[in-house]
């Protein structure tokens, strides 16, 4: 997009329905990973300053319900996109994209075992 701007050759309309956009829509599509099961994260933070992070793992279970729930943003990415773009296409949306969320219940990990 900058690359098309700064050649003075962007279109929006042509941008969102380009074959790379096109691309990025069927990649994110296919990569959608939240699957039913359970999780663990952990989180780690790079700084200039050392400090401790506590509190840092936890795990969590997604429901099938959940995974079906996050899989229906998958509907909403080309119009995301093309909002951000440029909202006054005919793809975009009339306001905010709104994102569908879950909310597991999460599990400190105990990190004196």
């Amino acid at each position: 997009m900058n690359y098309l701007k700064q050649a003075g050759n962007f279109d929006s309309a042509d941008f969102v329905r380009s074959q790379e956009m096109v691309d990025l829509y069927a990649y994110i599509k296919q990569s959608f990973s939240w699957k039913p099961g359970g999780y663990r994260m952990k989180i780690e933070i790079e700084s200039p300053d050392v400090f401790q992070v506590v509190d840092d793992e936890y795990t969590f279970s997604l429901s099938p319900m959940h995974a079906e729930k996050l899989a229906q943003n998958l509907s909403l990415i080309e119009r995301s996109y093309a909002t951000e773009v440029d909202p006054s296409l005919p793809e975009s949306s009339t306001g905010e994209t709104i994102w569908a969320w879950v909310y597991p219940d999460m599990q400190l990990v105990d990190s004196s075992r």
